[in-house]
């Protein structure tokens, strides 16, 4: 099972259920956990096996995740990131006549049949002695703001002089920009390494889609997806924190055999959401999170 509860931003935690008996009374995108010895709501790190409540909106039924077992549950927590964009800077040395300065940026992740590397290259020739670094920078330079401007690269050139700035314009997308030939030795300063957001709108989408099957979303291409009421799922939130939280539930009762199957579900948390305190306390505690990142919701 991989299932994803998105959270409303603001509905308070459990609110307007006092416990499990009844969750018809659970407002839309409110969240409540609660012990299965009692039904009782959880406000505290759960030591006991408990359940997990969603409201849901259109007096449908609470989504329920009936069972969570204590004892081989681990939670981990992704805050929210917007990401960076790559930027490096490369600066050509003095320039000889007869050299020859290459760069190479590389494009990361990319698929078969799709380019990756894109090269300029400068060669000074023999017995000139007017060409500077600052002209071999032009010409580079010049080179990826054609590929910029074609679209054929996502990246804005900048810097002067000797000076080549890349930088990316999607956050995530990677390159390594480097030297070759005779600017082999030189190697790229002020460099950002991209990270792609984390928890930003298009994130839980994409998260959303993995988790469908879950929630018996199955066909969801061309008009398929127009049968399902409440697919794709609302946001109203623009930036999340996400629990994940991953365990087992086996058989209590008599058994001869129990094959445990490890199950994941992902709870979507606004940051700025009226229940954000409350559920980090029961599922994080006094432990530290996965990473620091902040934003609005």
């Amino acid at each position: 099972m991989k299932q994803l509860l998105i959270v409303s931003k603001t509905g308070a935690y459990a609110y307007n259920a006092s416990d499990a008996n009844d969750l018809s009374a659970l407002d839309a995108g409110s969240l409540m956990f609660f012990n299965l010895s009692d039904y009782s709501k959880i406000t505290t790190p759960p030591t006991e096996d408990f359940g997990i409540a969603l409201g849901r909106p259109n007096n449908s039924a609470a989504f329920v995740i009936p069972e969570v077992d204590v004892n081989t549950l681990s939670i981990v927590k992704a805050d929210y990131s917007e990401g960076t964009a790559f930027t490096a800077t490369l600066t050509v040395p003095t320039v000889a006549a007869g050299n020859t300065y290459t760069t190479i940026l590389v494009k990361t992740g990319t698929v078969v049949g799709e380019r990756s590397n894109f090269t300029a290259t400068v060669t000074v020739p023999f017995g000139d002695t007017s060409t500077t670094a600052s002209d071999v920078g032009a010409k580079i330079r010049a080179y990826y703001s054609e590929l910029a401007a074609a679209g054929t690269l996502n990246i804005t050139v900048s810097g002067s002089g000797a000076n080549v700035i890349i930088t990316g314009t999607n956050k995530g997308e990677g390159f390594v920009f480097k030297g070759a030939d005779d600017m082999s030795s030189v190697s790229a300063t002020s460099v950002t390494v991209a990270t792609p957001p984390v928890g930003d709108v298009a994130y839980i989408k994409d998260l959303a889609s993995q988790c469908a099957a879950g929630k018996g979303f199955v066909y969801t291409e061309g008009s398929g997806k127009e049968i399902y009421p409440g697919y794709p799922e609302e946001l109203n939130g623009t930036t999340y924190n996400i629990y994940t939280l991953r365990f087992k539930v086996g058989r209590k009762s008599a058994k001869t055999r129990d094959e445990k199957v490890w199950q994941l579900v992902h709870i979507a948390v606004p940051t700025n959401a009226s229940s954000a305190a409350a559920i980090d306390a029961i599922l994080v505690g006094d432990e530290s999170s996965s990473s620091s990142a902040g934003g609005d919701a």
